[in-house]
């Protein structure tokens, strides 16, 4: 919800309740008639009548703007559910998992000859190390069952996305936010496979092939003109306003490449910055400046039968986790831009979609399932809906 309505109707009241004051002179005693406390000459009781009128005005004017934005945004539907606001608990079995902060969604191919007919996908928590999930939904209920990557990759943390290039093979990705040696868990590109027969079991590892990018992608955006302050990338900063020199959220197959995108920094115009990287030749080979009005990319899904790009887009400062207005400060702004994108050209903006926004939460995963869209939201709301596909494209 947009807090400009709020205000307005904040400070008319304020203006109400002291003109009011002012026009009637009185002061309510208990027990007793009203007791003149001013007196104003007539000419500015006038004036007072009119600063009414218009304030009475100005607050009909916030109550209906509040009253249309509220209305903006969809209710979930009968069949939608989102899991509780306290750390998206969904169920597994008969257990609890914790999604503390779920950041990326991808549809998969998996099956499971116990539920046929039901589509999967898989989702990455930002909190959780190793651990990706499988979701489905079924019955009204989000339900997951934990994968995890075997232990020679090492430790993972800071899990932003995740994709599938449709022929078996899953990437996932973390934030590359900062190049200390020791901080190798946050660079990591992960590539692996899921065994369909043995997915179900919970003792199955997943084994996986790591590569850091920050050499080769720093190395890129200097020769694109983006040069990154090493000394910041080094270590985690207060600057604003972004903390990191650069933090990636996006990642989506679209032919034989996989597609990055940053959610910081943006270029010199205040464009994103959309990658486009090749697992083969392990070399970037393309760069795209997206104007999103500002945003950084908090991740991407590509659908290879519309030839469209969907760009879930948030502001790019990070909030405070332990102060609550501040986390709650940047929740309600979510926007999905929707590009088309021909073979050969650059993509090319068709729509913005915002009322896939919640007021407590930050839309942080999207992903197309048959003919619905999943979305995956990070904060007091955490959670997973469902929403009609069409909804993309009207």
């Amino acid at each position: 919800m947009s807090h400009i309505p709020l205000i307005i109707l904040c400070v008319f009241l304020v203006i109400f309740i002291v003109i009011s004051v002012m026009y009637f002179g009185a002061t309510i005693q208990f027990g007793k008639p009203p007791k003149p406390k001013w007196k104003i000459p007539e000419t500015d009781r006038k004036w007072c009548r009119r600063i009414l009128i218009g304030d009475v005005a100005a607050v009909a004017v916030a109550v209906a703007w509040l009253a249309v934005d509220s209305m903006r945004r969809p209710a979930v539907m009968v069949n939608d559910v989102i899991a509780p606001a306290t750390n998206a608990t969904v169920v597994l079995e008969n257990n609890l998992v914790q999604l503390g902060e779920p950041s990326g969604l991808t549809f998969s191919g998996l099956t499971d000859r116990a539920n046929p007919g039901t589509k999967f996908a898989l989702a990455v928590d930002d909190e959780q190390e190793k651990i990706l999930f499988a979701l489905w939904n079924t019955s009204n209920e989000w339900r997951s069952r934990p994968l995890s990557l075997s232990g020679k990759i090492g430790k993972v943390k800071d899990l932003e996305a995740i994709a599938y290039d449709g022929a078996g093979v899953y990437y996932a990705i973390t934030s590359h936010r900062q190049i200390e040696p020791s901080k190798g868990f946050v660079r990591k590109l992960i590539r692996f496979q899921v065994d369909p027969t043995k997915w179900t079991n919970p003792e199955y590892r997943i084994d996986a092939e790591v590569r850091d990018l920050a050499p080769d992608l720093g190395a890129y955006l200097q020769a694109s003109e983006l040069p990154i302050d090493t000394a910041t990338w080094l270590v985690e900063t207060t600057n604003s306003p972004h903390p990191y020199a650069l933090e990636i959220e996006g990642l989506a197959c679209r032919d034989t490449n996989l597609l990055i995108g940053l959610k910081w920094p943006l270029d010199n115009e205040s464009k994103a910055i959309l990658l486009s990287y090749s697992w083969d030749t392990h070399a970037f080979n393309g760069l795209h400046r997206l104007n999103l009005n500002g945003r950084g990319i908090s991740d991407l899904a590509y659908d290879e039968r519309s030839g469209h790009l969907f760009v879930v887009s948030n502001p790019t400062e990070k909030e405070r986790k332990e102060d609550r207005d501040d986390e709650l400060r940047l929740c309600g702004e979510s926007i999905v831009h929707v590009f088309s994108w021909e073979k050969g050209n650059a993509p090319k903006l068709r729509r913005k979609i915002g009322s896939f926004a919640r007021n407590l939460a930050k839309l942080e995963g999207l992903t197309i399932v048959g003919e619905e869209v999943w979305l995956a939201y990070d904060g007091p709301d955490s959670g997973f809906l469902r929403r009609p596909v069409t909804e993309l494209f009207e």
